[in-house]
């Protein structure tokens, strides 16, 4: 587990982007945050899945033994049953025509959070020293939550019928079946850590996909801290 400090999803006000110093003179480099809600995300199943939009209804669903392959739409569990809040902190960059995404969060439960860790995806692993299995790719600039269960029954390629001016959403019936919701967001092309916060009884509070905006003044803390697991178990996963 990693200490929080320089964790900034759900917290509004100045925070400094990955790589500059902490102190920046005039903080004229930093970001300016603010948390929206996006609705609620349905879980019935005990597992979510965060995945590439363009993935949806056109890949398997983990889980799988193994290390995580690339063709397999990352699941992650176990999380807890219910309608969690949703939200998007969004940072605002000085030089920039407009805000960007900076997290988007899954709420558990509204604890002050105390401490971060890499969330392994189901069937992947997580090896001292090296990467773990905490990844998601995004090729189609729209990243995509939803129950693991409907996971199967999501739109295929829902996001080319977007309109580029929506950033974000929380589609319910009739984009889906049942009581699911399907929240999408767009964000850069890449690869973005998906993290779990715990409170100071180490309870997980919250998963959080990380869009590499704001962090830790060294880029390489930034990076252990997302990616490096302190276990050696394979896929270790957090308590609820």
């Amino acid at each position: 587990m990693s200490s929080a400090d320089s964790f900034y999803a759900l917290r509004s006000g100045y925070a400094p982007q990955i790589g500059e110093a902490t102190q920046a003179p005039g903080r004229e480099r930093g970001a300016v945050l603010t948390v929206s809600d996006l609705g609620h995300l349905v879980v019935t199943s005990g597992r979510m899945v965060v995945c590439d939009s363009a993935s949806l209804g056109t890949g398997p669903v983990g889980p799988q033994s193994g290390r995580l392959g690339s063709g397999l739409i990352p699941v992650f569990d176990p999380v807890p049953l219910g309608r969690h809040p949703v939200r998007l902190t969004s940072a605002d960059r000085s030089g920039s025509p407009s805000p960007v995404h900076a997290y988007l969060s899954v709420v558990f439960s509204e604890e002050p959070t105390a401490t971060i860790e890499p969330w392994i995806a189901v069937g992947g692993e997580s090896v001292r020293g090296e990467p773990a299995d905490n990844f998601v790719s995004v090729e189609s600039g729209i990243i995509g939550l939803l129950d693991a269960a409907a996971a199967p029954r999501a739109p295929i390629r829902f996001n080319d019928a977007w309109p580029q001016n929506i950033p974000c959403d929380n589609l319910a019936p009739p984009f889906t079946e049942g009581d699911a919701s399907l929240v999408f967001c767009r964000c850069s092309v890449g690869a973005f850590p998906v993290i779990a916060t715990r409170d100071a009884a180490a309870t997980v509070t919250g998963l959080h996909i990380d869009f590499a905006i704001v962090g830790p003044s060294n880029r390489k803390q930034w990076w252990k801290s997302r990616h490096t697991h302190a276990h050696t178990d394979s896929r270790p996963m957090p308590s609820s």
